[in-house]
């Protein structure tokens, strides 16, 4: 009668299977805008993520603005928290948030921030953009 009692215990440490982590930077996906000119030709593209996961591995690891046909004179970036503190500036194109508040040592909690970002053209056109974004850890 033990025996009885043995076996599903053991058929049940078996069955059961460790889970994967969560890859959350293939969830990581991206709003493209586009500019106009008056022929409707476009004239930049412009990237903006939706979450970034900075824990070192090399992917994902910066939240940052990318595109085609952008100019580097009137661009500005700020990551806000939820309580609208400042937490990151940047008038660089190539210049990312590591998501350190202010350049610190100390990453950010996971969660949902707001990017804040004015971009031109080529031409001159500015182009403003809020967009909430998600920092997985």
């Amino acid at each position: 009668m033990k025996k009885l009692f043995i076996l599903p215990i053991v058929l049940l440490l078996f069955s059961c299977s460790k889970k994967e982590p969560l890859d959350m930077d293939s969830n990581i996906t991206r709003s493209d805008y586009y500019g106009t000119n008056a022929a409707g030709d476009t004239i930049c593209r412009i990237y903006i993520p939706n979450g970034f996961t900075p824990n070192g591995d090399g992917v994902n690891d910066f939240y940052y603005i990318s595109g085609t046909g952008i100019s580097q004179d009137n661009f500005q970036m700020k990551i806000l928290a939820r309580n609208a503190n400042e937490l990151f500036y940047s008038n660089e194109l190539n210049y990312g948030w590591d998501g350190a508040i202010q350049g610190r040592a100390n990453i950010c909690s996971a969660g949902i921030y707001e990017a804040h970002i004015d971009v031109s053209d080529t031409l001159g056109k500015i182009y403003h953009f809020v967009q909430p974004f998600m920092l997985y850890k």
